[in-house]
């Protein structure tokens, strides 16, 4: 069985929605979206394997998230 790991590092970016210029009418990705998709694949190339994947695949993700400046270190409710 062959694994692909790496990690990214930083925060998470959440996917934009679309936006359209109304000017061309078109859509487009958000500079935000479109850096951190950019980002992530310099980052994942690197790991491609040399033949395609087949068969079943499990993708696991962790995240590690800082506390939000707005919430209390305490678990009290």
């Amino acid at each position: 069985m062959n694994f692909v790991t790496f990690d990214v590092m930083g925060s998470p970016v959440p996917k934009g929605r679309p936006r359209f210029s109304r000017k061309s009418g078109r859509a487009y990705t958000p500079a935000k979206t479109a850096e951190a998709e950019q980002s992530f694949l310099a980052l994942a190339l690197p790991h491609k394997p040399d033949t395609p994947l087949e068969g079943p695949l499990k993708v696991s993700l962790g995240f590690v998230m800082p506390i939000p400046a707005g919430k209390s270190n305490s678990c009290s409710n």
